[in-house]
C-alpha cells in the first residue's frame, strides 16, 4: 500500500483502535511474502520517500503468534486458524531448509 507520508500517524492510530483489522492486514502481507519467497513483508510504502514499514522474516512467528493470541481472546477462531496454518507452514519450511544444510 502506497500512502502519503502524512498518513503515517493516522495508520498507527487506526491499527491501535482496531487490532483485529491490523492483524488481518499483517497476516495477508506475511502470507504474500511467504508465497513470493521474500525475506520481509512490506506493510506500507510512502509516496515520494524511501520510507517503508516492513516486518523481517525472523519476526513473522512473533507477529503471527501475537495475532493468533488476539484472535483466540476475541473468539475469532477462523482468523486464529489462519495464523496457526501459516505458523505451521513456516515450521515446515524451516525443517526443510535445515535438512538441506546437512
Amino acid at each position: 500500500m502506497n500512502l502519503p507520508l502524512k498518513a503515517l500517524k493516522s495508520i498507527d492510530n487506526i491499527f491501535e483502535k482496531d487490532p483485529s483489522f491490523k492483524y488481518q492486514y499483517l497476516i495477508k502481507k506475511i502470507k504474500g511474502s511467504l508465497d513470493n519467497k521474500q525475506d520481509r513483508a512490506v506493510i506500507f510504502t510512502f509516496e515520494n520517500s524511501n520510507i517503508k514499514k516492513e516486518i523481517v522474516k525472523s519476526r513473522f512467528k512473533i507477529v503471527l503468534t501475537n495475532a493468533m493470541n488476539h484472535f483466540v481472546s476475541m473468539e475469532e477462531y477462523e482468523n486464529a486458524a489462519k495464523c496457526r496454518d501459516i505458523l505451521n507452514r513456516i515450521k515446515i519450511e524451516d525443517i526443510i531448509e535445515d535438512s538441506k544444510k546437512v
